[in-house]
């Protein structure tokens, strides 16, 4: 099978498995056992074949890409760690997820193996000032980013009653590290013009973006729950 018709079939059973997860959604969205199950299983699945498909494309890489590509596959591999845990509490052992709990850690290792990958890239393929004019701008994003999810998303939870500082660090902890992910990426994009990533970081960026749209809007109605 050609180069071309492999990542048709790749695009097609991504369409394919996110509809599928809508349908179960829809389908048993009046049995919340089934519904929860299914749906947390489909996202393990999901995240694990990304896991093997970046842990493949790291092996046909060499030099500076196969690190790349591994550091993606890892990080995508402790988002399956953490759901897994998450079928673990909800789904076998019937209890409430902690959180913050295992599951967290293993989310939030995710967020750091994604920017140990763009910072690699940076670091071998741009020149020393594009590189630190990426970190400062990380900086800025984490400083607003912290600044607007507390403002917005974190202060109607802490309105509510009293809640501990270490449980708000972990809920801050997550649309940061989705907006330093987005930089990232948009900065490797912008950056290596004859980068031969373009369209998968193009793809990863769009990922990334909807990855922020989730986290905010879960974030968001566990406040106003």
């Amino acid at each position: 099978m050609g180069s071309k018709n492999k990542k048709r079939l790749a695009l097609s059973f991504i369409i394919f498995y996110i509809l599928l997860y809508f349908v179960w959604l829809n389908v048993w969205a009046e049995n919340e056992t089934v519904l929860t199950f299914g749906g947390n299983v489909l996202s393990s699945i999901g995240c694990l074949i990304a896991s093997v498909w970046l842990f493949q494309t790291s092996r046909k890489s060499t030099g500076n890409e196969k690190v790349f590509w591994l550091l993606l596959a890892i990080g995508t591999l402790n988002y399956f760690v953490a759901e897994v845990l998450w079928i673990i509490y909800e789904n076998i052992l019937f209890g409430e997820v902690p959180f913050p709990g295992p599951p967290d850690l293993f989310y939030l290792l995710q967020f750091g193996f994604y920017l140990a990958a763009f910072s690699f890239k940076l670091v071998k393929e741009t020149e020393k000032h594009q590189f630190i004019k990426f970190f400062f701008d990380v900086l800025i994003v984490m400083v607003v980013a912290a600044t607007f999810s507390w403002h917005f998303l974190l202060s109607p939870i802490i309105e509510v009653g009293d809640v501990a500082t270490y449980p708000l660090l972990v809920s801050l902890a997550y649309p940061i590290g989705d907006l330093t992910l987005l930089l990232g990426v948009l900065s490797i994009y912008l950056g290596i013009k004859k980068s031969t990533f373009n369209k998968s970081l193009f793809f990863l960026s769009l990922g990334l973006f909807f990855q922020i749209i989730a986290d905010s809007a879960y974030m968001y109605l566990i406040s106003v729950d």
